[in-house]
């Protein structure tokens, strides 16, 4: 994928410093708009911008709103809104893809450049799982759950669960009983 310029708006700048290192990490170039007004002024200065990501939130304007006026002006410029919802509300058709904040990144990144690229998003299923989740779930089948939980116990030597880490004892807790 070649490097792409993106415009970030987001008005939490954790979010922003988050996704834009993200996005750097990548190799994609970020600048980055604190709100819909900060963002409209960076693009009647440059339109040069491969990529649009707004926040659905912002103070004053929706992501949406923000996104139409942007078209309104730079009809070819790629959008998408970035929201932390499940969907967006009721009745809102949004103009551009909707790419949901609590994916992982690599999802993230694939959607930003899967946007840029003119491509539908296509987020995995899982997409906000942790890999910690993943593991879960391909091990609860039956004759895995006991071959794991007793690995687990003899990785740590330990049958009462007391010298197991936290972490190990959190994945442990989520398997199915035994039969």
């Amino acid at each position: 994928m070649p490097r792409l310029e993106i415009l970030l708006v987001d008005d939490d700048p954790l979010i922003r410093h988050v996704i834009a290192d993200e996005l750097e990490e990548a190799g994609h170039f970020v600048t980055s708009a604190a709100s819909a007004e900060a963002a409209l002024q960076l693009l009647r200065e440059n339109r040069a911008y491969d990529l649009i990501l707004a926040d659905y939130t912002l103070p004053g304007l929706t992501g949406s709103e923000l996104v139409r006026q942007i078209l309104g002006f730079l009809p070819d410029a790629k959008t998408a809104i970035l929201t932390g919802f499940a969907q967006l509300p009721s009745g809102e058709e949004p103009p551009c893809p909707v790419i949901t904040k609590g994916v992982r990144m690599s999802e993230l990144i694939k959607a930003v450049e899967a946007v840029a690229a003119g491509q539908p998003v296509h987020l995995a299923y899982n997409a906000t799982a942790t890999r910690l989740d993943l593991l879960v779930d391909h091990m609860t089948t039956e004759p895995t759950v006991s071959g794991v939980k007793s690995a687990m116990h003899e990785a740590f030597d330990s049958k009462d669960g007391e010298a197991v880490p936290d972490a190990i004892a959190s994945v442990l807790n989520r398997l199915p009983p035994e039969p």
